[in-house]
């Protein structure tokens, strides 16, 4: 093992839970690479759905959907959040802008999740 490889294994790790389609995971997932970078920091991605959950809570679909004031309110905070960040808008987090961002490992598991695993996974 390199001593970069030896020292990136010994740093510490957070772990980064985020969302496919949340619209403010895209905001945490375009930037956090750069902070852990900046602190020295490693990331452990975990992506989950909460789709499944909806219905469990009694919702056939996202907040921001089912309520209309929401919805509308979302749009215009992530307009915002997305000049304020110096990020391109992102009305949601699409997977593809998931892929592109997480480790390959990830983008295994993700696309395996989606059902075909993409070429550099492969």
């Amino acid at each position: 093992m390199t001593g970069v490889a030896k020292q990136a294994e010994q740093a510490p790790e957070i772990e980064f839970w985020f969302e496919f389609g949340s619209n403010y995971s895209y905001l945490s997932v375009m930037r956090i690479e750069v902070e852990a970078g900046r602190h020295g920091v490693r990331i452990a991605w975990k992506p989950f759905l909460l789709g499944p959950i909806f219905p469990a809570l009694g919702m056939e679909n996202s907040p921001f959907v089912l309520q209309k004031e929401k919805g509308a309110y979302v749009q215009q905070d992530m307009a915002r959040l997305c000049r304020k960040y110096g990020l391109g808008p992102g009305s949601s987090l699409a997977c593809s802008r998931v892929l592109a961002c997480c480790p390959s490992g990830s983008r295994y598991w993700v696309s395996m999740s989606l059902g075909s695993a993409p070429s550099a996974a492969r």
